[in-house]
């Protein structure tokens, strides 16, 4: 039996990742103290890498009890895939000199097209009332 490290092996190893974005908005005035304005993205991702493996010969495997060189599941946890869409609108108003209100909703929508660990699709949806001012 051996404990402890004699000789090493390695590999090549290609990742890959590959994000695709769209991102379009608009703004309006239909007034001088209104402004409204509109933007949605669109975003997909991918991630992947090659198999590992090792040229390890059976002999020098069987002498590591301490260790686990089996790595031919290790490539799937890198296949990521995933879409995204945020959409947000806002209205955005003057009320005074230095004084202003805005209006805004945001909508996210996350879809873990290959989970790994865990599934993180999900939805969020937020809408931010304020009030702001300058000096």
């Amino acid at each position: 039996m051996t404990r402890g490290q004699f000789g090493s092996a390695s590999d090549s190893v290609r990742s890959t990742s590959e994000y695709r974005s769209f991102i379009a908005g608009g703004e309006w005035k239909p007034w001088s103290k209104l402004s409204l304005s509109a933007q949605v993205a669109y975003t997909r991702g991918s991630e992947s890498m090659d198999q590992i493996v090792f040229s390890v010969p059976e002999e020098v495997l069987a002498r590591l009890i301490d260790s686990n060189y089996d790595l031919t599941e290790a490539h799937t946890y890198s296949n990521l895939d995933s879409k995204r869409w945020d959409v947000n609108f806002t209205a955005l108003t003057r009320i005074s000199q230095g004084l202003e209100g805005l209006l805004s909703y945001s909508y996210v929508d996350f879809n873990d097209v290959t989970p790994y660990l865990a599934d993180l699709s999900g939805k969020l949806n937020a809408v931010q009332v304020a009030l702001r001012w300058t000096l």
